[in-house]
């Protein structure tokens, strides 16, 4: 009887600790679960042109370690990440295409790949390259609002810290779009979303948007009504927005 009692003990300790280890394994895996989401998975661009994609890590409960990232494209896109890995408290990054002079005319997928441990997510970018001339400069409409609204971030958003030294990456934010022309500014620290409606004066007008580099969303935006009129800052929400982004 005794030994029969030993043999149930041992056998119910075998039991308890089989069951722990898989709610240890459990556990482990659900801490290093995570996705990787955007607003929008589509872009255009054109040969010589530029674009970008925002990326945020979301569902990750665990705060320590790191998803690292890799990407997956034509080369002729010349796709780069702005960061190699991120984290819930870093969890905002950017893919910037450049493509190629010569890169052809067509649609093309970057897949973006996370991995943590044995966890693994997976995104796929759309790049829509269209036959269009980006010169890689600032139309002269474009390039006097720019300094303009420069100056008005100067006077009242002095802690910005941007002025006509800044060094920018300009690029059309929509390829094949007139009327009002849509620009992209990248500097170190800030993108910033310039358009300019090319009409008559009074209707003329101009608007800004700035985000901070490798965060989710703008956080100002102003508009010009006319050349060389008041500036006046404007709800985010307001600035116009094409296809998406």
């Amino acid at each position: 009887m005794k030994n029969k009692f030993c043999l149930l003990s041992v056998f119910i300790a075998l039991v308890s600790l089989t069951s722990c280890d898989k709610k240890e394994n459990h556990h482990n895996t659900a801490d290093y679960s995570f996705s990787l989401e955007t607003d929008y998975d589509s872009i255009r661009s054109c040969p010589g042109g530029r674009g970008m994609f925002i990326i945020e890590l979301h569902n990750s409960s665990n705060l320590l370690e790191e998803v690292n990232l890799s990407l997956k494209c034509d080369e002729t896109l010349n796709a780069t990440l702005t960061k190699e890995s991120i984290s819930p408290d870093h969890s905002v990054f950017e893919i910037i295409i450049r493509p190629d002079n010569n890169i052809p005319v067509s649609d093309y997928i970057i897949t973006l790949t996370g991995k943590r441990k044995d966890q693994t997510d997976s995104l796929n970018l759309y790049v829509h390259i269209v036959n269009w001339s980006d010169p890689l400069k600032l139309s002269e409409i474009a390039s006097n609002k720019k300094t303009e609204f420069i100056l008005w971030l100067n006077t009242n958003y002095p802690s910005i810290k941007i002025d006509n030294q800044t060094e920018w990456e300009i690029f059309l934010t929509y390829p094949q779009t007139l009327i009002v022309e849509h620009y992209t500014l990248l500097s170190e620290y800030y993108e910033m979303r310039l358009c300019c409606h090319i009409m008559i004066p009074p209707h003329d007008w101009s608007m800004i948007r700035l985000r901070e580099r490798n965060c989710s969303t703008p956080f100002i935006a102003a508009r010009q009504d006319s050349a060389y009129g008041f500036i006046h800052q404007i709800p985010v929400e307001e600035y116009p927005i094409l296809f998406g982004y």
